[in-house]
C-alpha cells in the first residue's frame, strides 16, 4: 500500500513542468478535464490552465490525484514524478561547486535512479 503521506512530502520538489506532465499524462490517458478536475480537487478551469502553461498545479493537488486516480494510472503518474526529480537531482549537481564534498555521492543516487528507473517501461497514453 502506498504511504501517500511520504510521497506527497517527497513531491514538494517537483519542478511545475514535471507538475504540468503529471496532469497532460492524465488528461492522455482518457480522463475528461472536468473528472480529472474533480480528482484534483480543482476547478475544470484550472486544469485548462495547467494545459496551457498558465500555471502549474499545487503539489497537494498532485498528491489528491495520485491518491485519488485509478492505480494503473498513479503507478505511470509516479513513474513520471521520480523521473523529475532525479532531473530535479542531475540539476542540483550540475549546479555544485567544482569538487564540492557531495558531488559524488549525489552523482552515484542519481546514477542507482537512473538504472532503476530505466526498468520502467511504462508507456505514456497515446492523445
Amino acid at each position: 500500500m502506498t504511504d501517500f503521506a511520504a510521497v506527497c512530502e517527497a513531491l514538494t520538489i517537483l519542478p511545475p513542468e514535471t507538475r504540468r506532465r503529471i496532469v497532460e499524462e492524465a488528461l492522455a490517458s482518457g480522463y475528461a478535464a472536468k473528472d480529472l478536475a474533480e480528482l484534483m480537487g480543482v476547478s475544470p478551469p484550472a486544469v485548462s490552465r495547467y494545459t496551457r502553461g498558465d500555471l502549474a498545479p499545487s503539489v497537494g493537488a498532485i498528491c489528491r490525484l495520485l491518491m485519488n486516480a485509478e492505480e494503473e494510472l498513479a503507478n505511470r503518474l509516479l513513474v513520471l514524478a521520480a523521473r523529475g526529480i532525479w532531473a530535479y537531482l542531475r540539476l542540483l549537481i550540475e549546479n555544485l561547486p567544482p569538487g564540492h564534498a557531495l558531488e559524488e555521492l549525489l552523482s552515484e543516487i542519481a546514477d542507482y535512479v537512473s538504472e532503476k528507473l530505466a526498468t520502467y517501461h511504462i508507456e505514456q497514453a497515446s492523445p
